[in-house]
């Protein structure tokens, strides 16, 4: 279990809300009470997104979300359906480092999810952002 820690309770000036299973330890949540960071600690160890999302919209009235994860909770929220659009980004760099994936599925979405183009915007620095809509 990892475990994350902020020097200030805000990010770019949007307050930050951490989600957590059920089996964190009180101290942890001490720790973020202490540092200023909102919590929401889920009934079981697996956190239900979907019932996490209705908690923040309930309790902080926040309806949209950046996702910024790596291929774990990226393909977490794909399989929960709730994705409803996804940015790449492309860079002119080369990375030899392994090959880290964009997103995983252990529940298999090949063929479930369509992606369609809104646009492609080019960058100054050659990078390329491609915004899609997803497609139930």
């Amino acid at each position: 279990m990892g475990k994350l820690h902020f020097t200030r309770p805000e990010i770019d000036g949007d307050h930050i809300v951490v989600i957590l299973g059920g089996e964190v330890p009180d101290t942890h949540l001490a720790e973020l009470a202490a540092d200023g960071i909102s919590y929401i600690v889920s009934p079981s160890a697996e956190i239900d997104l979907r019932a996490a999302l209705e908690v923040l919209d309930k309790e902080l009235g926040i309806r949209k979300l950046l996702l910024v994860g790596g291929a774990a909770i990226n393909g977490a929220f794909f399989a929960a359906g709730l994705i409803d659009e996804f940015y790449l980004l492309v860079a002119p760099a080369l990375d030899g480092s392994g090959g880290q994936p964009v997103v995983t599925f252990d529940g298999g979405l090949a063929g479930k999810t369509q992606l369609s183009l809104i646009s492609a915007e080019t960058m100054g620095n050659g990078a390329v952002t491609l915004r899609y809509k997803v497609n139930a």
